[in-house]
């Protein structure tokens, strides 16, 4: 071996030594630093362990009357949003329900017994002003309950139907109407003139009449009954089996019927008169029955000519109010005077208030 090539040996080690070194000391130094990284880590996840343990047992602690004391809900909010890197949370729904809205979803008004025997319209002077009041109430539709006009002539009752629907149509657009005893009194012939005028259907001679049907509108079910056609102040077995049908049907969570004798008695008087539905037992009984049954929320009616309201049978009955008519007994203690009904829907209940024509609320009623 030349000393060259001896040279070039001893150079080439001493090289590949010194980048071993060199290697060496960089793995030492990341392992090192590693090694710190993982104990922080370590320690710092053993903090975070423990301060999350330290909250869930204040929140189990607290949890039992954070309703009853919000500054400490409050600050459990503040604590627990620190310890997830300082990231807002929305706990709401881990500690207290959010209030029902209680805005309306809808509202409408009712207005009843507005018929006369001694004006040409067959209806009081007072009707006009009651619409305008009503509709000045921004309702999303009207509902009256019968008894609208007299209609005992024939050859004026085609007139008298017309002024009536030009006038409910100059202050409402929507509406509905319970057709009852004063507004047939014709009989089939005023039967078919209400179906000719305000819904544009007509009759072949053998084809049944009904004056009962149904409607949804937003989260509440409305029935609209015939309690005087074909038989007054009764219901007939095939109206009660429609309305069985009706009701099992429903799906909202809300349900309103309306009709114009009362299926309860609101004074004594008019038990004893039968001016109720307390001489047509049979059909009270079943009618009352299927409003238990199916959880009927509220009865309105019409034909007492007050706005009174009261509870029975774990339903809410109310009476809609009168038009231009006194008070049928004057020893009962009745609401009297113009007044009409507002109801307001909301998404936690229903509530009633009667309505004088001067704009004053005489009485608020909470149902459901």
């Amino acid at each position: 071996m030349t000393k060259t090539n001896l040279n070039k040996k001893i150079y080439l080690a001493i090289f590949a030594l010194i980048l071993g070194l060199i290697g060496f000391g960089f793995l030492l130094y990341y392992s090192d630093d590693q090694i710190d990284l993982g104990l922080s880590n370590k320690a710092t996840q053993k903090k975070t362990d423990q301060q999350i343990i330290g909250l869930n047992e204040q929140k189990r602690s607290k949890n039992s009357h954070s309703e009853q004391d919000p500054a400490a809900l409050r600050a459990l909010k503040k604590n627990f949003g620190r310890y997830q890197h300082e990231k807002p949370l929305d706990l709401e729904h881990d500690f207290t329900a959010k209030p029902l809205n209680t805005t309306p979803v809808f509202k409408f008004v009712v207005i009843g017994d507005s018929e006369s025997y001694k004006t040409a319209t067959g209806y009081n002077k007072e009707l006009p002003n009651v619409l305008k009041v009503a509709s000045e109430q921004n309702p999303d539709f009207a509902v009256f309950t019968g008894d609208i006009i007299t209609a005992v002539d024939k050859v004026s009752n085609k007139t008298r139907i017309l002024n009536l629907k030009h006038l409910i149509d100059s202050y409402f657009e929507k509406y509905y109407l319970v057709i009852d005893k004063h507004d047939i009194e014709c009989g089939l012939t005023c039967v078919d003139l209400w179906h000719q005028i305000f819904w544009n259907k007509t009759f072949t001679a053998n084809q049944e009449r009904i004056l009962y049907y149904s409607f949804d509108y937003e989260n509440t079910h409305f029935v609209i009954l015939s309690t005087s056609y074909p038989i007054k102040y009764s219901l007939d077995q095939k109206q009660l089996d429609w309305l069985e049908r009706d009701l099992a049907a429903n799906q909202k969570p809300n349900t309103i019927v309306f009709q114009h004798v009362p299926p309860v008695t609101f004074f004594e008087e008019s038990a004893e008169d039968c001016h109720d539905l307390s001489c047509s037992e049979k059909a009270q009984k079943r009618l009352l029955d299927l409003l238990q049954r199916f959880k009927v929320d509220l009865v309105i009616a019409g034909h007492e000519h007050s706005f009174e309201y009261q509870e029975k049978y774990g339903i809410d009955f109310a009476l809609s109010g009168n038009c231009g008519n006194s008070v049928r007994y004057e020893d009962e203690d009745q609401t009297k005077g113009d007044i009409f009904t507002l109801v307001e829907v909301n998404q936690k209940g229903i509530n009633l208030k009667g309505v004088r024509v001067t704009g004053k609320i005489e009485k608020t009623v909470k149902v459901k």
